[in-house]
């Protein structure tokens, strides 16, 4: 093992505590700094894009161009999106 890889992996092991599983503490980040790693098996998921990873997680869904803009134009019709005109 490279000297880089293993002071970088005995830098992540000192931030995973036992009781967190595998999500990373950042205890003096902004946001509070939880970070759950992944694995990402590029021959099953293809490249590690951010349009892969949204779409892996099922935040982003493959839709028909027609549906998408009956989508719109039912929005257009109505003149308000989410309640707000």
């Amino acid at each position: 093992m490279q000297p880089d890889t293993d002071q970088l992996l005995s830098t992540i092991q000192s931030l995973i505590t036992a009781e967190m599983g595998w999500q990373l503490s950042f205890p003096d980040h902004e946001d509070g700094g939880e970070l759950e790693p992944f694995i990402w098996n590029a021959g099953e998921q293809g490249e590690l894009t951010p349009l892969n990873l949204v779409r892996s997680e099922g935040w982003l869904q493959a839709m028909a161009p027609t549906a998408v803009l009956d989508s719109w134009l039912a929005l257009e019709r109505s003149g308000s999106v989410n309640g707000v005109f």
